[in-house]
């Protein structure tokens, strides 16, 4: 399981770079937006048999060991910050696009590697996470 999703991981960069090489800048807007119709549709795979009604979802849920998905999840307050998040990775994957074109593919996998602990600052400094040594 690990080994799979490192591998695709390391393809996922790989083909990303070429992607981005082949259509250059000028298709970067089109290059993204069909990045996060590919992610919606892998979603939409996950997510919506979740959703089947009867308590086939939930069945489902519980056989993949997730927590059922309930009427609440379904509300605004829990669906505004899908959608927060959805519009930042929009933008995210679209600058990447832009400047993908310029930049070489070892450097890419650096910066997004350096995604984690920008996150981590972010979160200490925004949201008052505490990390222990073993999370560092």
């Amino acid at each position: 399981g690990l080994l799979l999703l490192m591998l695709s991981g390391c393809a996922n960069f790989i083909l990303l770079k070429v992607l981005f090489a082949a259509y250059g800048e000028s298709a970067a807007f089109f290059v993204s937006q069909g990045i996060n119709v590919i992610y919606c549709v892998y979603g939409g795979l996950i997510v919506y048999p979740r959703l089947l009604p009867s308590g086939v979802g939930d069945a489902l849920s519980r056989g993949f060991g997730l927590e059922p998905i309930t009427p609440r999840m379904r509300t605004w307050p829990h669906l505004r910050a899908f959608v927060v998040m959805g519009v930042l990775d929009c933008f995210g994957t679209f600058l990447t696009a832009m400047g993908a074109v310029y930049t070489p593919g070892q450097f890419q996998t650096l910066l997004n590697q350096s995604l984690i602990p920008a996150t981590m600052a972010a979160s200490a400094l925004f949201l008052h996470e505490r990390y222990s040594t073993g999370q560092l």
